[in-house]
């Protein structure tokens, strides 16, 4: 679903977190669905096996068969230099800590689509885990991973990675399709409304009003991380003021004094 100037956008910033922001779009930057890229990898670039060792690619964006990449971030060919991290081979600076009222949209879609994906933010992380926390997940496990498309925002601040895996016994060429859009974005200043879209937990309904109508659309997305370091949670406190709204309260009155209390936060860090 595509947004348009005015709809809300829900963000939850992790798949364990017990808080989401709502944010309205205030104006639309750069939205394309049409980049083609080639996943960015050489004949230099080392894959780990899913067996045992590492394995080189035997041309450029070929994924080896029973393997899977390093972390990755994503470049645009004849992007300006300036906007290159020299330090980083594939990356693509797109975040910007100056620019906290903008939220930058991913969709990634492998083709063919049985590649497998898993983003980490920072690299190296474990993302994924079955029963709570009880065994961690990766990529080359048996399930835990997106295959063949992955959807999400990017807060100011925040680099993600990429890792792909080819669980075939081909070398695989993999064509990425790309849709980017930069969304300028504020804080929902009515508490009712910011409360009909979340449409929390309220452990005393007695107490609740009808909801405020909500005559926009409404996007809900779930940001493909489950872990997130002390830094990561640093840099969305740091981009937002809070850590958003949370997801459960007591009473209606509890919720609409602390969604009045956090959006003032975001009010001070976000609007520029």
């Amino acid at each position: 679903m595509d947004l348009d100037v005015g709809d809300y956008l829900v963000v939850k910033p992790s798949l364990k977190a017990d808080t989401a922001y709502v944010f309205q779009i205030q104006r639309i930057n750069n939205l394309t669905d049409n980049i083609d890229t080639h996943i960015p990898i050489t004949t230099n670039t080392p894959c780990r096996s899913l067996t045992s060792g590492t394995v080189n690619p035997p041309a450029d964006s070929v994924l080896p068969a029973f393997s899977l990449t390093p972390p990755l971030t994503f470049t645009i060919a004849g992007i300006s230099e300036n906007l290159i991290d020299r330090n980083d081979l594939f990356s693509m600076r797109l975040t910007a800590p100056t620019y906290p009222n903008i939220l930058f949209y991913y969709s990634v879609r492998t083709v063919p689509n049985f590649i497998r994906i898993i983003m980490e933010s920072p690299p190296g992380t474990t993302q994924r885990f079955f029963q709570a926390d009880r065994v961690p997940l990766n990529i080359e496990g048996p399930f835990g991973y997106h295959r063949g498309y992955m959807e999400t925002v990017q807060p100011s601040m925040l680099k993600y990675y990429w890792v792909f895996a080819n669980d075939t016994n081909l070398n695989t060429h993999v064509h990425i399709k790309l849709k980017y859009g930069e969304y300028v974005i504020a804080p929902v200043q009515n508490p009712e409304t910011v409360f009909a879209i979340l449409d929390p937990i309220v452990e005393d309904y007695r107490s609740v009003p009808v909801p405020v109508q909500i005559r926009k659309k409404v996007k809900r997305i779930q940001v493909p991380l489950t872990n997130l370091d002390s830094q990561t949670k640093t840099y969305y406190q740091s981009a937002y003021g809070s850590f958003g709204y949370p997801l459960k309260y007591r009473t209606y009155s509890e919720a609409i004094d602390i969604i009045t209390r956090e959006t003032e936060a975001m009010l001070k860090v976000i609007v520029r």
